[in-house]
């Protein structure tokens, strides 16, 4: 969730972050422009993209402000920060060309699902997740497998934060459906998504964990619905992702033998 505790926030930093979003949102900006969006003073916010220039963490090409390369070594290190993610990302290029289609890894993050690895097919008919995007938890194959596995106060909490908002027809948005469909993905193993983020998308997803049983997040493949039929979508495709997954989460035990020890 967002606020994972009640600890008071540091006011300051707040501001930081805002305005690097917002530098993010509108694609660079200018002292004026920034300070109008966010409705703070100019000299304010003048003072803190000095400050995260002179950190590496802004840019500046004459009025115009930017985000700095610097977050692209810390996204890279968010990536990659558990030996096991290395090796997802290498199985992705298997479930691609086990299914021909578009797979992606991702994670749950304050309440919302971020793809942290995708690889494309060669149709390549979809990208409506690039690397670093968040999206729901509750209208994806890949969110659904991962709060499957949380206990339903943590869901709850997710669904108090972010609500079930309609995204498509086919978007669940009452409480009472998702939980019955999380208890249906959890005797089955995997998750479907039909057409509730996106229109005439399919999507299949199960989780992945760590050999010592920690949830990592979520393997999915997607592609739209003339492209998945019936039977490949209930059938051929869950099958392939569990493949993988085994295969995965035999080699994560693999890796922590060879170390002599767990990964927590």
């Amino acid at each position: 969730m967002t606020h994972p505790n009640k600890t008071p926030s540091v006011k300051s930093t707040i501001k930081s972050l805002q305005i690097v979003e917002e530098l993010q949102k509108r694609n660079g900006g200018t002292l004026k422009e920034i300070s109008n969006a966010l409705d703070i003073s100019k000299s304010t916010i003048h003072r803190h993209l000095i400050t995260l220039e002179n950190a590496g963490y802004v840019t500046r090409d004459g009025n115009t402000f930017d985000v700095g390369y610097r977050f692209l070594n810390l996204g890279q290190y968010t990536r990659f920060r558990r030996p096991e993610f290395g090796e997802i990302k290498s199985a992705l290029s298997d479930l691609v060309s086990a299914t021909g289609h578009e797979v992606a890894f991702s994670v749950l993050d304050h309440g919302k699902i971020i793809c942290l690895h995708q690889e494309h097919s060669q149709a390549d008919y979809f990208d409506q997740r690039s690397t670093g995007n968040y999206f729901y938890a509750h209208n994806s194959a890949a969110g659904k497998a991962i709060i499957a596995e949380k206990p339903d106060r943590e869901v709850q909490e997710i669904i108090d934060e972010h609500g079930l908002p309609q995204v498509t027809a086919k978007t669940i948005t009452e409480e009472n459906e998702l939980f019955d469909q999380l208890e249906t993905i959890r005797e089955q193993g995997y998750a479907l998504n039909r057409g509730e983020s996106t229109e005439g998308l399919r999507s299949v997803a199960a989780t992945v964990h760590s050999d010592a049983g920690q949830l990592l997040g979520s393997l999915s493949v997607s592609g739209p619905k003339y492209y998945i039929g019936d039977k490949e979508f209930h059938e051929t495709i869950p099958m392939s992702i569990l493949e993988i997954v085994s295969k995965l989460e035999q080699k994560f035990g693999e890796m922590d033998n060879r170390s002599g020890k767990s990964v927590n």
